[in-house]
């Protein structure tokens, strides 16, 4: 999916992530900033879906010809769609928010082929409502990498005595996926 993308925010506000880290001076509010967007940004891509409220502005979608169009969960609105050529008036669609589904209630179908449906919506949750176990994912991770960066701590997974063998956790916390899971949208074709 070709995403035309506006009104990007983070999944929490650098006040918040402050609170949390225990952080009351503001010289590292750039930093934490782009480690906001940076970890939303890895957790949306690894959720396949938009967790902080986005604007989707004449995203172009393939069809498949029934009446039916899978999105991504946790619609806020759908504004406009165009099926092949044709407006697609408000009334003749109906859409689900949690499922991420529009179906079509006039009697028509989806033009079937590649990239012939041009949707703009909004998809994700409001910053005041986006659920507090993602928020809490987010901040955890960005405490994760806050700690090894400019504390210059090395996250330990596992150390073997035996051989000498030491083992340092990379990428997202098992914490963190454990607490995204229930929310990660799985698309079988």
């Amino acid at each position: 999916m070709t995403t035309a993308r506006t009104d990007r925010r983070a999944i929490l506000d650098v006040a918040q992530l402050k609170t949390a880290m225990d952080i009351t001076k503001s010289t590292e509010d750039d930093y934490l900033e782009d480690l906001l967007r940076g970890i939303s940004a890895n957790i949306e891509t690894y959720l396949s879906r938009d967790v902080a409220r986005t604007q989707h502005t004449s995203e172009k979608v393939d069809g498949d010809g029934t009446d039916t169009l899978l999105l991504v969960p946790h619609l806020i609105d759908v504004a406009t769609i165009v099926n092949d050529t044709t407006t697609v008036a408000s009334d003749d669609f109906e859409w689900y928010a949690d499922d991420g589904e529009i179906v079509l209630t006039d009697g028509t179908v989806f033009t079937k082929g590649r990239k012939k449906i041009t949707i703009t919506w909004v998809s994700g949750w409001e910053h005041n409502e986006v659920p507090a176990d993602l928020q809490m994912a987010a901040s955890l991770w960005c405490q994760h990498v806050y700690n090894k960066q400019k504390k210059d701590q090395i996250s330990i997974l596992s150390v073997s005595a035996g051989d000498e063998s030491t083992s340092y956790i990379s990428g997202m916390p098992r914490d963190v996926r454990e607490m995204l899971q229930p929310y990660r949208v799985r698309r079988y074709a």
